[in-house]
């Protein structure tokens, strides 16, 4: 099968590390398994409230910046289980029971091994523990992933599952808190990231990955999960100088104070106060709230029998993602159901919303629609490949060889083998009048939402970064988004003929975001576009956009960031010039191989297009981008809360 048996190869080395352990008079010590090396593995309960908090810490005794790095967090579980046991001591947990383990992973805290293999991961089995849950699993062979064929192949994944299920089946809600370092941002469930995010001042970054702990924990019932990533560090000294023990130990209470068992009376009465659950239906928009003297609370379900999970005041704005009769399903700034009619739905003024567009509903009807239709037939299909084979569909008219000339040819090249005709004669087997209706969401002349995003565009530059077929693995998947915009830009730029170089950056100001080959639509499609890829293996392609368009998931500015990379001590405009004259953009020489000579050719391609027979020197073309660098690198400074200001 390709993948290399660890069975057998040498031990590594433990270090001197004991693993520390705590003792307060709250919390009680229970053993629920044992490690590889047969160390055990500790939890600590505090509380014994019918809503529970599990937080667990160490999965990875190494991450990434230092030897055994792992300790730092069994550092801070220990230090969170005082911080708390004083808490309930004084206070009481608000009706909760708090299970804290501060080392998952102890074997790989301890061992002299490394962030690539064990240490990382389990030392016996040398499996990555937070790849090998069963939700979503698929088998990973290199060393930092290592998963083996099936699902929880470390006994200490075993251990940890049976006891989450265990304290699942009798608990009224569990949240599922997973501590790592430290990438500085939460993954999971969005309603418990924004206690974090408050107190870090991070970023919430959308869904967990398949395998991971925490999403597998979000598949129970009546529970929430969250992989919680601390900030950068280099050393404990730092995670307690910037108090990250403080801060966790808030997010925590405040999940349990904002969260209290109990029944609750809303601000205002209602004439359908009482359970009015019936189903819920689609419905993207932004609200405010109003019509409050107190304040709002958020149920956790519609009607106000159903437990408060937060509370909201005048003025807070809303994400609304669906309707439930008289109540409004929110995903931020908490998740969960308001009453209509302490809502008003936010006015979208005509330069926001295009009226005549279809509207972002409609889109994500289609959406599962198609993927439903994919579904019934590829049922052995990973989530991956069946949302391609939707994005294939609605890209089909626009980047496919039924767009006229050379560029549609390119385009069915790179994105061969298809499957677009093939869902094209099950929808007309499903209802013939489908695929008429389907038009509006295969061209690039109707556009949806705020952003006014032309989804053939955003389909394409998503199979770009996600497609594994050879011809895409030849190319930076960049060069499908934002790279091939850029080069396009670069020649229209040289077709102007400008030589002064503020005149250079501003054209390029005026050219980037208007009329242009790389307009506002196309920089949010590209940007958009890096987010599904990364994450289409998680959930349908519905479920996705959803979260992603209400507003709950607007990381824009962090994407593009990160897609462009680079040494993080020199300036965006720098970073990007570099990532375009470099080794994967127009930087090649005659020794260097044919691929990165095929690479150069195929951007140079994009500018000479738009140059449009317009001769230039070297020094022209470096001058041009360096003023598209310096235009870019201004227009994503300026992306405030997932749009331009």
């Amino acid at each position: 099968s390709g993948y290399v048996k660890f069975e057998g190869l040498a031990q590594l080395p433990d270090t001197s590390i004991q693993i520390p352990s705590v003792s307060h008079s709250q919390a009680t010590v229970e053993v629920y398994g044992t490690s590889g090396k047969g160390r055990p593995l500790k939890v600590y309960k505090i509380g014994n409230g019918s809503k529970v908090l599990f937080a667990g810490f160490a999965i990875h005794g190494w991450e990434d910046r230092w030897d055994n790095d792992g300790l730092a967090l069994v550092n801070i579980a220990n230090s969170l289980i005082s911080k708390i046991g004083d808490y309930k001591a004084q206070n009481g947990l608000h009706g909760w029971t708090v299970y804290i383990a501060p080392c998952m992973n102890p074997d790989g805290v301890i061992v002299r091994g490394t962030n690539n293999g064990p240490g990382r991961c389990a030392v016996k089995s040398r499996i990555d523990m937070n790849r090998c849950f069963p939700r979503g699993f698929k088998s990973q062979y290199n060393s930092r992933n290592y998963t083996g064929p099936n699902p929880l192949g470390a006994q200490e994944a075993v251990a940890l599952k049976e006891f989450i299920e265990k304290i699942n089946r009798t608990a009224d809600e569990l949240v599922v808190i997973d501590g790592h370092g430290w990438l500085g941002c939460t993954y999971g469930d969005s309603s418990i990231a924004q206690y974090f995010t408050k107190q870090f001042g991070f970023s919430h970054n959308g869904p967990s990955g398949g395998g991971y702990f925490s999403y597998w924990a979000q598949g129970l019932p009546r529970t929430r999960g969250l992989l919680l990533e601390y900030p950068d560090t280099y050393s404990y000294g730092e995670v307690i100088s910037r108090n990250y023990i403080g801060k966790t130990f808030n997010a925590i209470i405040n999940i349990l104070k904002n969260n209290p068992n109990g029944g609750s009376v809303d601000s205002s009465n209602t004439s359908s106060g009482g359970n009015n659950s019936s189903v819920d239906t689609t419905y993207i928009e932004t609200g405010e709230v109003i019509n409050v003297q107190s304040f709002l609370n958020v149920r956790k379900g519609a009607g106000t029998n159903y437990d408060s999970i937060g509370q909201l005041h005048q003025g807070d704005k809303v994400s609304i993602v669906a309707k439930n009769g008289t109540w409004y399903k929110i995903s931020s700034p908490i998740y969960g159901y308001v009453h209509k009619d302490f809502i008003k739905i936010k006015e979208i003024s005509n330069s926001y919303e295009d009226k005549k567009s279809p509207s972002m509903e409609g889109f994500i009807e289609v959406l599962t629609e198609l993927y439903n239709i994919v579904e019934s037939n590829y049922k052995f299909y990973s989530i991956k490949e069946k949302n391609e084979i939707v994005l294939d569909y609605l890209r089909k008219e626009e980047y496919s060889k039924r767009k006229d000339g050379l560029n549609g040819q390119a385009w069915e090249a790179l994105f061969s083998p298809s499957k677009y005709e093939w869902l094209e004669g099950e929808i007309m087997k499903v209802d013939s009048d489908l695929k008429e209706d389907y038009k509006t969401y295969t061209n690039n002349d109707n556009r949806i939402g705020k952003a006014k995003i032309e989804v053939p565009h955003l389909a394409a530059t998503t199979l770009g970064y996600s497609k594994n077929n050879l011809q895409l693995s030849i190319l930076p998947r960049y060069w499908t988004g934002w790279g091939g915009d850029f080069a396009t830009l670069v020649g229209e730029l040289i077709n102007k003929r400008l030589t002064d170089e503020n005149g250079l950056y501003e054209k390029a100001m005026e050219l980037l975001g208007g009329n242009s080959t790389f307009s506002d639509s196309d920089f949010y499609s590209d940007i958009d576009a890096i987010y599904f890829a990364k994450n289409l293996n998680t959930a349908p392609i519905y479920e996705l956009v959803k979260s992603y368009y209400s507003g709950l998931e607007y990381k824009r500015k962090e994407l593009i960031i990160n897609s462009i990379g680079g040494n993080l001590k020199n300036s965006l405009e720098d970073r990007i010039k570099d990532k375009f004259e470099g080794r994967e953009g127009i930087g090649y020489s005659y020794d260097s191989g044919l691929i990165p000579i095929l690479r150069g050719f195929g951007l140079r391609h994009f500018i000479n297009k738009e140059a449009n027979g317009v001769e230039y020197s070297p020094q022209t073309l470096e001058n041009a981008i360096t003023a598209v660098s310096r235009a870019f690198a201004n227009k994503i400074e300026t992306l405030q809360n997932g749009f331009l200001k």
